[in-house]
């Protein structure tokens, strides 16, 4: 009896010890079959520095690389009144593949545009955000305006040579510009995007 249950028992485990085995190994493949283009670990929330955020590290150039596929580097720049990383490709021609830009309260008050103010009041970076969107839904028809779903806060996207996505998330407003004309188009936007929120505070 007890010689019974030991064999039934010795069964059991060898049974379960086959599935798990063929299980990790298919696991295995399929991770082998289908590359991630995300980072593998969890990126840390940037913090405000001084009320602004480096647009450089929303998104690192390798990651920027793993989704386009060629080679890149990348350089902090202002935008009209926008915080920006321009990420361009490093063959010869150089060409400028992406923008990534980041608006805080103070870096409209930093800017001190008229066009950025009510009376003598610098706007806030949610104001500037929902005028952006004002704008371009006005024009939408040229532009291809929608608006778009989880991603931050808000989102909306538009686009005529370039390919464009502002996302306000507490009270930032970001913004991602593509050159469709080096294949950064808009679902290759949000790939980037979907990096950038783990990072965004």
């Amino acid at each position: 009896m007890k010689s019974d249950s030991l064999s039934r028992g010795s069964i059991i485990y060898s049974i379960v010890l086959i599935m798990l085995i063929s299980v990790s190994c298919s696991v295995a493949i399929t991770t082998e079959a289908t590359p991630t283009i995300v980072p593998t670990s969890t990126p840390e929330r940037l913090m405000l520095i001084g009320g602004e955020i480096d647009p450089c590290l929303l998104i690192n150039s390798e990651e920027v690389e793993t989704v386009l596929g060629v080679k890149v580097s990348s350089e902090k720049i202002f935008l009209d009144y926008m915080p920006s990383c321009k990420y361009f490709s490093t063959t010869n021609n150089q060409p400028v593949l992406l923008f990534v830009s980041a608006v805080t309260d103070v870096s409209i008050k930093k800017a001190d545009q008229p066009w950025l103010k009510e009376g003598n009041v610098p706007i806030s970076a949610m104001e500037a955000y929902e005028r952006e969107r004002m704008i371009m839904l006005m024009r939408s028809e040229f532009y291809k305006f929608k608006d778009l779903d989880n991603l931050g806060d808000q989102a909306f996207l538009y686009g005529t040579i370039s390919s464009v996505i502002s996302v306000l998330r507490n009270n930032i407003f970001y913004q991602f510009t593509g050159r469709t004309d080096h294949g950064v188009d808009h679902d290759t936007l949000l790939k980037l995007i979907r990096i950038g929120l783990e990072r965004m505070p």
